[in-house]
């Protein structure tokens, strides 16, 4: 195993659980860049349909969660966030992509290269319990 291995290894790197908008294809590139990445679609559809049921297993693996489940008012991950804190419970961090930037084949790959980047800025304890935006 090379150096880049060993430092996900040793969780400098944050592990990550895309939910089932992603596409396997963009999940697999950010994969091959030597992530952790879990994807919703692994799961059962239970879990897959359930905002709730999808945070509480991305805790359970220790993963930073990446949605687009941002505008639902019944269940968005901004309402979920807030709900989950005020309960005390805590989540390995939500990041949030636009719908309309993963749609487009274009825009899908710009968007793969500006998670690379942001991974590689923030380290793994600086993203729990957060909610953030994709910049």
């Amino acid at each position: 195993m090379g150096k880049a291995h060993e430092a996900l290894n040793n969780r400098l790197f944050a592990k990550l659980m895309f939910d089932s908008m992603f596409s396997a294809e963009l999940t697999q590139s950010i994969r091959d860049e030597g992530f952790d990445v879990a994807e919703a679609r692994q799961h059962p559809l239970e879990i897959q349909r359930n905002d709730y049921a999808l945070l509480e297993k991305a805790v359970q693996e220790r993963r930073v969660l990446i949605t687009c489940n941002c505008s639902d008012p019944k269940s968005n991950f901004c309402v979920i966030h807030v709900e989950w804190l005020r309960s005390g419970k805590t989540h390995f961090g939500i990041i949030l992509v636009p719908q309309f930037r993963i749609d487009s084949h274009y825009t899908r790959w710009a968007i793969r290269r500006r998670l690379l980047d942001f991974f590689n800025l923030l380290a793994w304890d600086e993203l729990q319990n957060q909610l953030l935006w994709l910049p």
